[in-house]
């Protein structure tokens, strides 16, 4: 801090360099601006302190309200799934939070790949009808973020 005021004060004298009377008192000259600078940059710098500690406080509430939305959502989601068939449950969840495939789904479960495909679309149908529309972003966002059960 102090080198950056010091840099601006030979900044600020080299700029008005032709309107300094030599004759008058160079240093009390000096420093006044070497105050005013110092001054500037302390009440800069608050106001910055003030306005991160507002941005933080604003994010930490935006974060806490996505959060209880993100919550609620989830258990929204959680009750359709619990109100699906167990084996359509048990792929779905297989696919999307295992990350298996459809041939490993098919393999461990001793079934086809298509009905494990045919599974997994009536879960997506059911979703969507139950969500109705719901932005894909958040929907993005739990399927990356957000473990179901």
């Amino acid at each position: 801090m102090a080198e950056d005021i010091v840099q601006d004060l030979f900044l600020t004298i080299w700029e008005r360099r032709e309107n300094i009377d030599p004759d008058k008192n160079f240093e009390g000259y000096v420093a006044v601006i070497a105050r005013n600078l110092a001054y500037r940059y302390v009440m800069t710098r608050c106001k910055m302190i003030y306005n991160i500690d507002i941005a933080a406080d604003k994010l930490a509430d935006d974060s806490a309200n996505d959060s209880a939305e993100a919550t609620s959502l989830n258990n929204y989601i959680m009750k359709i799934l619990n109100s699906q068939p167990r084996m359509r449950r048990k792929v779905f969840m297989m696919s999307r939070f295992d990350n298996l495939t459809y041939a490993e789904i098919a393999n461990r479960l001793n079934i086809s790949e298509r009905t494990v495909e045919a599974h997994i679309y009536a879960m997506v149908r059911e979703l969507k009808k139950m969500l109705g529309y719901v932005p894909a972003a958040v929907m993005s966002l739990l399927y990356l973020s957000v473990k179901l059960y």
